[in-house]
C-alpha cells in the first residue's frame, strides 16, 4: 500500500487484507471493496 510515495503496509498483499497494520489501509479497504 503506497502513501505519498511511501510504503505504509509491509508484507503480503494477503496479510495487508486480512489484517491490516494501519488502521487507515483497513478504513481504505473497507469504502473500496
Amino acid at each position: 500500500m503506497m502513501d505519498q510515495g511511501r510504503v505504509v503496509e509491509q508484507g503480503s498483499l494477503d496479510a495487508v487484507f486480512e489484517r491490516p497494520c494501519q488502521q487507515r489501509t483497513a478504513d481504505f479497504l473497507a469504502k473500496t471493496l
